[in-house]
């Protein structure tokens, strides 16, 4: 929806568009159109209206390569689908109808199989019978377009000061969007044409301005050129036919006036340079509706398309109706470059964090810290077995030392055989019960303690060790060492145990054998252990003393299980774990750093076709890799380069210990996150044209590139006759700041001297220059000339064949030949158009005036080549007639032949002009066109009954 002055009021008059996208690959020319509208941050909701009819609303695949991650379909509201019914009762309802006029006589019977032919391979006619039998579908979805479209200048009416328009003036934009190559749209346009734009906006009260936009192929492969190509030519044939509004409709014998105000063609082809590619064209087609309907220099441009829209004929009435358009750009895709260097500072970044530590220095800091956590064990030191032995409820006693006063306390007092009996008891209570209930928890207690600290320690020289550069590295070091310790600490305790059960086992031997002695003095009488009485004080003293030692050794022996089981075991465990975290978080750095790679490649080898189409992109891999290089040497440097992300990374996150909890892809979005802040902000404080000039320099080379943007953009058609004509063009431009807009005009005006200045806008797009050139005064004949057929009865057949409507593809073009000429004359003698009277030979016009044409047939020739309006009003008027009166056209025909080979004084005037050739190829033409004109004259029929 857009605004444009009108000179002739003063106020401001809105301008509403609807598209009617017809066919496959102008689906994707309309994506490409509103992602362009997202891409600037519009709603395609209030762009205007659109609605898209072809097989189905998905993209044709093999076009949309270049679109990347955009969509893949049209959306539903938007989409009528081209539906063929498959049984034979709606087929034959569909005839009854006249629905399938312009097939073959009794295709209803055996249509075969209605698909879609990827464009190239199907025929105009089965798109006509497509549009005709979703007719009511159609209309229903456009009637709404128009109204909503309607409703929405009215709304806009009320809400914007200066713009006033009536609803009764309302004059409603169609454009009508399709591929010559195709089927869908080189039928269906006709029946839209004809029918359906013009009904629907009368139904709606508003007069509807038809703009024809039709994509040729140009020189660009399709699937079958040959089929394309055809497709093509009667296509333009008919439109040419159509815009001398001298065409008579065969079914009604109607002059149709020009059906449509005015007609768009593009291709690949440019004078200076042709589109390589079909994704190129389409991608260019929808830049090109962006630029002309949604920015600044797209409106400077409607505002002065006035100065060219009334179109004429040329010297042969030729309608010179189409206009085409051409934009190119340079352009530079920031998300592209911002996202190329976040991938390459995120593998910088992750390859920085697995740098390898210093090895010396950490196998100091780890024995340092084994002290500290005192889990060293050895024959030297036994700082884990002590602390155990030493619980913190004894006060700085050992248990060894708590049990053996224990001992003393209970036995102190007694003697004899009394002390002796006590000292077993009591040496075997305590091994095994005091040990278990009194002592071994309290050590155990004192285990979790120094796990605790332990661990404690080493979380905290961790934490400390991740916040550092080379902190995964020096962690994953410090804890195999620290685990090497812990496991030799292992060992010695186990030996150590083992030493323990060794020592323990002689000493349970002599406190059994003592026991024995204790035994068998006590059952001696009192008289006879007076001998034994000296004995017996050995036996105490050697129970005494080995009760200590096992009481000793089984404390000693606990401790030692005790640090192994509820210390080293954990902690190792604990080791185990940290390590293969860490081990896994260098693993998934390594990933990253290589996919980190890879997708920066990915994003420099993408095609670029989609944000520059044509002309010059920026962001090629040298400008991606010189970017990031020119970044990093700023900095100072990689070093530097990564302590600025380091330290962003640290001051976010504090520590390097995230990186641990956190999966791949998390870890990937982290670093993205953490380099797009810095390059996101650097990218875009700089525009296209302020990048282009850095990398240019020398003004020679921009000259250059700008010739070149100049010359792509004249237009995307081939033209004849037209070096030494002045041409009236609309040129625009878009650049993305003010301070642009003089020393862009200034050259550009410097290197262009054709017709007109350029308009130079502001468009705030910070990655796009953008320059469009709009002419007119362009006729079909070049298009059709370099497609046209010979000039024989096979390709009569063919075109005929093709054609919706057959009239119209074998008619002659502007100046015409010989044969071709003295084929109209004879044409125009059987429709009784061509008279004689004593002047000369005169000719009925479509106007209704009567043309003198001169004496002779040079005269004659010299005044109908150059009429082609004439040529099409004769020729059409001899389609009707065959329609009409077939019978009388054909006797007339057959009759003029025999005349031609008589020799008589007698004959009429006008057999001078032709020869039996031209009537015998008017025979020809006439038995090809009957069976589809036969075919209007039976629907003509029965619908009237």
């Amino acid at each position: 929806m857009k605004s444009k002055t009108d000179d002739k009021k003063g106020v401001r008059e809105i301008v509403s568009c609807i598209d009617i996208i017809l066919g496959s690959a102008v689906k994707v020319v309309h994506t490409v159109y509103t992602q362009c509208v997202l891409q600037s941050g519009l709603d395609p909701k209030c762009q205007g209206k659109s609605l898209v009819f072809d097989y189905t609303d998905k993209l044709p695949a093999g076009l949309i390569s270049s679109l990347g991650h955009f969509g893949s379909e049209i959306a539903k509201e938007n989409f009528v689908p081209a539906l063929f019914p498959q049984d034979q009762a709606s087929l034959a309802e569909a005839e009854k109808k006249g629905l399938l006029e312009v097939m073959d006589e009794n295709w209803h019977h055996d249509p075969g199989v209605i698909q879609d032919n990827g464009g190239a391979s199907g025929e105009p006619r089965i798109g006509y019978v497509l549009a005709a039998l979703n007719e009511e579908a159609i209309s229903n979805k456009l009637c709404k377009c128009i109204q909503k479209t309607v409703d929405h200048i009215e709304y806009l009416k009320k809400a914007r000061r200066g713009i006033r328009e009536s609803t009764q003036q309302s004059r409603i934009v169609v454009r009508l969007i399709f591929s010559t190559a195709g089927a869908t749209g080189s039928g269906s346009v006709h029946r839209f044409l004809d029918r359906i734009v013009q009904s629907c906006a009368k139904q709606a009260g508003v007069q509807a301005k038809i703009i024809v936009s039709v994509l040729c192929r140009g020189n660009l492969s399709t699937q079958n050129c040959q089929r394309s190509d055809l497709n093509e030519l009667v296509t333009l044939k008919i439109l040419r036919a159509k815009g001398t509004g001298a065409y008579v409709n065969p079914a009604t014998g109607v002059i149709e006036q020009v059906p449509f105000d005015r007609m768009e063609m593009f291709s690949n082809i440019n004078p200076n340079g042709n589109i390589g590619t079909i994704d190129r064209l389409l991608c260019h087609q929808g830049h090109l509706d962006h630029f002309i309907r949604n920015t600044p220099g797209g409106r400077n441009l409607l505002e002065r398309l006035c100065d060219i829209e009334t179109w004429k004929y040329n010297e042969y009435q030729d309608p010179k109706c189409i206009y085409t358009a051409s934009t190119s750009s340079i352009s530079r895709d920031s998300s592209r470059v911002i996202n190329y260097c976040n991938n390459i500072a995120s593998s910088c970044f992750a390859e920085s964090c697995l740098a390898e530590a210093d090895f010396d220095k950490v196998l100091n800091d780890s024995a340092s810290l084994a002290r500290t956590m005192k889990i060293i064990e050895s024959e030297e030191e036994n700082q884990l077995s002590r602390d155990i032995l030493q619980p913190q409820e004894l006060i700085g006693e050992t248990v060894c030392d708590r049990a053996l006063a224990s001992l003393k306390d209970r036995t102190g007092k007694t003697s004899g055989l009394s002390k002796a009996n006590l000292l077993q008891d009591i040496v075997n209570t305590i091994l095994s019960t005091d040990i278990q209930t009194f002592f071994e928890p309290i050590m155990r207690g004192q285990a979790q303690n120094h796990l605790h600290s332990a661990m404690k320690a080493l979380e905290k020289h961790i934490s400390h060790l991740m916040r550092s550069p080379l902190g995964l590295s020096e962690a994953l070091q410090l804890l195999r060492f620290l685990k090497l310790s812990a496991e030799r600490s292992l060992q010695v305790l186990l030996e150590k145990n083992n030493e323990l059960q060794d020592s323990i086992q002689p000493h349970q031997e002599i406190f059994a054998e003592a026991s024995d002695r204790i035994q068998h003095i006590q059952k001696l009488n009192p008289v006879l252990r007076l001998p034994h009485l000296i004995q017996l004080r050995s036996v105490i003293s050697v129970i005494e003393d080995s009760g200590c030692a096992l009481i000793s050794f089984n404390l000693e022996q606990l401790a030692c299980n005790i640090a192994v089981q509820d210390v080293l075991m954990p902690l190792i465990e604990s080791m185990d774990k940290q390590i293969g975290h860490l081990l896994a978080t260098i693993h998934k750095l390594e990933q990253i750093s290589q996919h980190s790679r890879n997708q920066a490649q990915v994003i420099a080898d993408n095609s670029t076709v989609f944000q520059a189409p044509n002309g010059y992109e920026i962001s090629t891999p040298e400008y991606l890799k010189g970017f990031i290089a020119g970044y990093i040497q700023q900095c100072g440097g990689q070093e530097k380069f990564i302590e600025q992300i380091r330290t962003l990374f640290l001051n976010k996150y504090h520590t390097f210990a995230v990186l641990t909890e956190s999966s791949m892809n998390e870890i990937s979005r982290i670093f993205c996150g953490l380099c797009n802040s810095i390059f996101e902000p650097v990218v875009k404080s700089k525009d296209v044209i302020g990048e282009f000039m850095r990398i240019h320099p020398d003004p020679e080379v921009r000259k250059e590139i700008f010739t070149q943007l100049i010359q792509q953009s004249q237009g995307r058609l081939p033209t004849e006759g037209e070096a030494t004509k002045e041409i009236h063009w609309i040129k625009a431009a878009n650049v993305p700041s003010e301070k642009h807009v003089e020393p862009i005009r200034i050259l550009l005006e410097s290197l262009d001297r054709k017709s007109n200045k350029w308009e130079i806008a502001v468009n705030p797009d910070i990655d796009n220059f953008n320059i469009v050139q709009f002419r007119g005064d362009i006729s079909f004949t070049p298009s059709i000339n370099r497609l046209e057929l010979p000039d024989t009865p096979d390709s009569w057949k063919k075109l005929i064949d093709v054609g919706v409507y057959p009239a119209c593809a074998i008619m002659v073009g502007p100046n015409p030949t010989d044969r071709q000429l003295k084929r109209v004359l004879v044409k125009a003698i059987v429709t009784e158009l061509l008279g004689v009277n004593d002047k000369g030979f005169t000719c009925q016009s479509f106007t209704g005036k009567t043309l003198a044409l001169g004496a002779d047939y040079e005269s004659v020739a010299s005044s109908l080549r150059c009429n082609f309006r004439e040529l099409v009003f004769i020729e059409s008027t001899f389609a009707r007639n065959l329609v009409i009166v077939e019978e009388q056209v054909m006797t007339k025909l057959n009759d003029l032949l025999s005349m031609l080979c008589k020799e008589s004084a007698e004959q009429d005037r006008r057999f001078s002009l032709i020869d039996e050739a031209a009537v015998n190829e008017c025979l020809v033409q006439a038995d090809l066109l009957l069976p589809r004109l036969r075919r209007l004259r039976k629907t003509a029929k029965r619908l009237s009954e």
